[in-house]
């Protein structure tokens, strides 16, 4: 069952689509003349056939971006190891280093193993990439280990 509009309803809406016309005359309006004044330029002609007046490319200015291009191919403008996110630093690493003491480190088939004491929680052991606590551990080196929370790292040491 459709609803009838009142008189003052079918005003209101008659109002706001004569404003949406006079709003789309007026961008119309404006267009036409933003395309007299500004023509795209549609002029497929080789440089050779095209009028005296008419903007021709510097082929030696072309030449040097060809080969600059050339040379920037292949070639890691950023690397990725050098941008740093920002990190903000709570605390919580350095809260929870307190928990770890770092007891020993040994070589093993050609990686090295951390051997390390957690509060009320016994030794563990550890090689890069495992998970301590919250920590991952980024390196096992021959006398620290680093820990990252957070995007914050820290050394534990002996």
């Amino acid at each position: 069952m459709a609803k009838r509009l009142s008189a003052s309803d079918a005003k209101k809406i008659s109002e706001k689509l004569r404003l949406f016309g006079i709003i789309v005359v007026i961008l119309s309006v404006l267009l036409v003349l933003a395309g007299s004044m500004y023509p795209i330029n549609t002029d497929t002609q080789p440089p050779s056939r095209r009028k005296a007046g008419d903007f021709e490319p510097l082929s030696e200015v072309r030449a040097d971006l060809v080969s600059l291009f050339g040379k920037m191919v292949g070639r890691r403008l950023i690397k990725p190891s050098q941008i740093k996110a920002a990190v903000k630093n709570t605390g919580a690493a350095a809260r929870l280093l307190k928990k770890l003491k770092l007891q020993g480190i040994v070589q093993m088939g050609g990686s090295s193993v951390a051997y390390i004491k957690v509060e009320k929680k016994g030794v563990k052991s550890i090689r890069q990439g495992d998970k301590l606590l919250e920590f991952v551990v980024t390196k096992v080196k021959s006398n620290h280990v680093v820990l990252e929370l957070d995007g914050v790292e820290v050394k534990l040491r002996f």
